[in-house]
């Protein structure tokens, strides 16, 4: 008898602002917690994102965070303010985003984020080398916490640092520039091969150059070479590629 009348407690019998039901809290509106004890405008504290708030996209497709601390309500709300880093300065968009989070566990919620082709229609500066959101949480979708930033980024390229919102390429990092200036849309660019066409069938627009990029060791220098189509005793025209080439399709190939 004494069992069953425990099993029937509430912890703290539910701060007097709820029901207890079976040993659990039914909070009147407005409360939350296992003893209805917070106030549901109080937002959730002591948040964190993992892996430090960084978000590779290489490794990760940074559609969703998952955000951990104490969830009292089941019911969370994000708020996200989009920034982008240019010239590792910080710049913040003014109208925030406010999405319902997904409840995972009373220590874990997952926020959405916008795809990344969200982001490059945002992307209006080509000096940007990061971008990310300012996130804040809500239990009644109107009063948010404190913040918590996560910064997302090529991996591969760049180093970052979410304190200071900050990034560093790297040395390794395997994205080249190649010029083509003079070259026209409506050319082809192959890598490391051998054109070749028969004469028999060669059209009569068929140019007589072929321009050549080379790449130095410096990604920001290029030089450009012009040779000469050459013809062996078959009557076969060769044009030989060195790293990058960029042929007219008058070739026919």
């Amino acid at each position: 008898m004494l069992d069953e009348i425990k099993s029937q407690l509430c912890n703290n019998n539910c701060s007097q602002n709820g029901i207890c039901d079976k040993g659990n809290c039914v909070c009147d509106d407005g409360f939350i917690g296992d003893d209805c004890s917070l106030l549901r405008t109080s937002p959730p504290v002591g948040l964190t994102i993992p892996y430090g708030g960084k978000c590779g996209t290489r490794s990760r497709n940074c559609e969703r965070t998952l955000l951990n601390g104490r969830f009292e309500s089941t019911e969370v709300w994000c708020k996200l303010v989009y920034f982008e880093v240019v010239n590792n300065e910080k710049q913040s968009s003014l109208s925030p985003m406010i999405e319902k989070a997904e409840y995972k566990s009373f220590s874990t919620v997952s926020c959405p984020l916008p795809t990344s082709s969200d982001r490059r229609r945002k992307r209006s500066i080509s000096d940007k080398t990061a971008d990310g959101y300012d996130i804040s949480l809500s239990n009644d979708g109107t009063n948010f916490g404190d913040e918590s930033t996560i910064l997302i980024y090529d991996d591969e390229c760049y180093s970052c640092n979410v304190t200071s919102v900050s990034c560093t390429l790297l040395s390794s990092c395997s994205l080249t520039t190649v010029e083509t200036s003079g070259v026209s849309s409506d050319s082809v660019v192959t890598t490391d091969s051998t054109v070749k066409t028969s004469t028999a069938n060669k059209p009569t627009n068929l140019l007589t150059t072929t321009t050549t990029t080379q790449r130095h060791s410096s990604p920001s220098e290029t030089t450009i070479k012009t040779v000469e189509p050459t013809e062996d005793s078959n009557g076969t025209v060769f044009v030989y590629c060195c790293h990058f080439c960029v042929i007219s399709k008058g070739l026919n190939y």
